[in-house]
């Protein structure tokens, strides 16, 4: 009996810690801001992928703005790879805020210095055209 409630709680515990990592409770996701900037970093990891980019503020100087984006594996599925960026590119993010008002948020789409739009995950940024390659946004 013991051991069926240690199992029992053990696999609770586990699946909340689950739940908590995958969370976007701290993403204003009925909000889509915009901030256009220049890369600074481009972190393409497990679990997550980052982005860091320096942001022109009202006081003639430059933040860091952080973003969070899905797994590789995502990604790659929607055109994304770690040479998608570099430093000194200069991008336009569209991106879930931050509920706190930190400068950043979950990034959904990025308009590369190219001109191309890639999204981070279905339903993001709206919807690909019909015929259009992976990857590709409206």
């Amino acid at each position: 009996m013991r051991r069926t409630i240690s199992a029992g709680l053990a696999t609770l515990l586990t699946s909340a810690a689950a739940l908590a990592h995958h969370s976007y409770a701290a993403f204003n996701r009925d909000k889509i801001s915009t901030v256009t900037g220049t890369v600074r970093t481009w972190e393409m990891g497990n679990p997550h992928a980052y982005l860091w980019l320096f942001v022109p503020n009202p006081h003639g100087g430059q933040d860091i703005w952080g973003f969070e984006a899905p797994s590789p594996t995502v990604l790659i599925s929607r055109g994304f790879d770690k040479y998608t960026l570099k430093v000194g590119d200069t991008v336009i993010a569209k991106f879930n805020p931050l509920r706190d008002g930190r400068d950043g948020g979950n990034l959904v789409q990025l308009k590369l210095p190219d001109g191309r739009l890639l999204t981070t995950g279905p339903g993001q940024g709206g919807p690909p055209p019909p015929g259009a390659a992976p990857g590709d946004a409206r």
